[in-house]
C-alpha cells in the first residue's frame, strides 16, 4: 500500500536499501536484543557482503549481533573483508574445529539412539564433522533392516540421490559439474 519511492540512481538506491535494511534491524534491536545469523558466507556476492559491512558497522551502537560463518578455504574475499572487519576491532573471528569424540558421540545418540553401536566407524570416518555425522546416522536410519554398507559422505549422498526422481536428480548432476556458480540458464 505504500507509493513507490521515487527512482535513484543506483548507488543511492543501494544507500537506501542499506538504510532500510539496517532500520529494519535497529527497530527489532529496540525491543529486545537481537541476534543475526548469516551462514554460508562464502557463498556470498559482493553486494552481500557490502550489506554484512554496513550492518556490522551500525551494530556497536545497537543491542545487535551478528553471527556469520565462513569456510576459508571457499572465498578469499569474504574472509579478506572480515579480516579487515576484525582490524577495526568490529568483528570477532573463531576458528572452529572439528567436534571432540564426547560431542560427536553426544550428537549420534541424539539423532538415533540405535546408531550408538556403530559410532566408532562414524567417528572415525567423519574426524567429528558435524554434517557428516548426523547425514551419516540418517542414512543408517534409513537403510532396510539388516542391510549394511560402509559409512562414508560419498555413499551417504549416493544414497540421498538415488531416492530422489528422476527430474531433481538430473537437475542435481548437471549443476554439480557447473563449478561453484552457475545460473538457471546454464542448468
Amino acid at each position: 500500500d505504500l507509493a513507490k519511492p521515487p527512482a535513484l540512481d543506483p548507488a543511492r538506491e543501494r544507500t537506501r536499501l542499506f538504510d532500510a535494511v539496517a532500520s529494519a534491524f535497529a527497530a527489532l534491536a529496540r525491543s529486545r536484543p537481537l541476534l543475526v545469523v548469516l551462514e554460508d558466507l562464502h557463498w556470498a556476492r559482493a553486494n552481500t557482503l557490502d550489506l554484512v559491512e554496513f550492518m556490522v558497522r551500525r551494530a556497536p551502537a545497537l543491542p545487535l549481533l551478528i553471527v556469520v560463518t565462513v569456510r576459508p578455504h571457499e572465498s578469499e574475499d569474504a574472509l579478506r573483508r572480515l579480516r579487515d572487519l576484525r582490524g577495526n576491532e568490529l568483528a570477532v573471528g573463531l576458528a572452529l574445529g572439528p567436534l571432540s569424540r564426547d560431542a560427536s558421540h553426544e550428537i549420534v545418540c541424539s539423532l538415533d539412539p540405535s546408531a550408538e553401536p556403530r559410532f566408532a566407524e562414524l567417528y572415525a570416518q567423519s574426524e567429528g564433522n558435524p554434517l557428516f555425522l548426523a547425514e551419516a546416522v540418517r542414512d543408517l536410519a534409513e537403510r532396510p533392516e539388516g542391510a549394511v554398507g560402509a559409512v562414508s559422505i560419498a555413499a551417504t549422498i549416493d544414497a540421498r540421490l538415488a531416492r530422489l526422481e528422476d527430474a531433481p536428480r538430473a537437475l542435481l548432476e548437471a549443476a554439480a559439474v557447473c563449478g561453484n556458480g552457475f545460473d538457471l540458464d546454464i542448468v
